[in-house]
């Protein structure tokens, strides 16, 4: 998907053209973009082989096929943390991975370590998910001893962050440099017409709550931007 912008024939403002995939268009003086965040990945090979199969991003979702069996958490922050103490409680074997040291809460953390059947790596890149059918686990390297080691598991949760999906709107100068929308307190961005709503935006908490309050300020922008291009 893609914007363009073009000049209006009426009014003062712009048409803006929505250009979506099996060639549909849709065209709008106000443009409001609430595309939200996905799960980073860590883009190694075999990733995508196991994508939304042995490799999840909501433990509370698939956690229970591995009951009794090996998983693998990669990450270090709050969400990784919680879902390794969560997936603990049925899981026979759940092994931590994570690229720098445990960066969550420091009582969940020694919670975490005190669980006998919970395993943490820290300090190593994780280089590729084991190739095959069946996930079998992943290869990892220490990047402060050089050590490499074989995780073995079932399956593998990944928690090391979010991006925002704001792809298509690179050309437009809306966004700052990790990709989320810049906006005003209106939601508006640098493109008139154009504003920003929920998880996408650039902003210092990410909730249902202040994504639906982004979403009525820019909705209430938007009605007022047209009203005010069509006279």
């Amino acid at each position: 998907e893609k914007i363009e912008i073009e000049d209006c024939e009426e009014g003062g403002g712009t048409v803006k053209t929505l250009i979506c995939g099996e060639g549909k268009s849709y065209r709008a003086l106000a443009v409001i973009l609430a595309t939200g965040t996905k799960p980073r990945m860590l883009h190694v090979p075999n990733e995508l082989d196991f994508a939304g199969k042995s490799i999840s991003w909501c433990a509370i979702c698939d956690g229970a096929k591995y009951r009794d069996k090996s998983v693998i958490v990669i990450g270090g922050g709050n969400s990784a943390v919680e879902e390794s103490i969560y997936l603990a409680e049925m899981a026979e074997r759940v092994t931590v991975v994570t690229m720098l040291d445990l960066t969550a809460d420091p009582i969940a953390c020694d919670k975490l370590k005190a669980l006998p059947n919970v395993e943490v790596y820290e300090w190593f890149d994780i280089k590729e998910f084991l190739p095959g059918e069946v996930f079998t686990g992943l290869r990892a390297v220490s990047s402060k001893t050089g050590e490499e080691i074989t995780v073995r598991g079932d399956g593998a949760f990944e928690y090391i962050g979010l991006q925002p999906v704001t792809e298509s709107f690179a050309g437009l100068g809306i966004l700052e440099s990790h990709g989320y929308i810049e906006t005003n307190e209106r939601m508006e961005t640098a493109v008139p017409g154009i504003f920003g709503a929920g998880d996408a935006n650039s902003k210092l908490l990410r909730q249902i709550v202040t994504a639906c309050s982004d979403g009525a300020v820019a909705a209430q922008s938007a009605a007022a931007y047209k009203k005010k291009c069509m006279g």
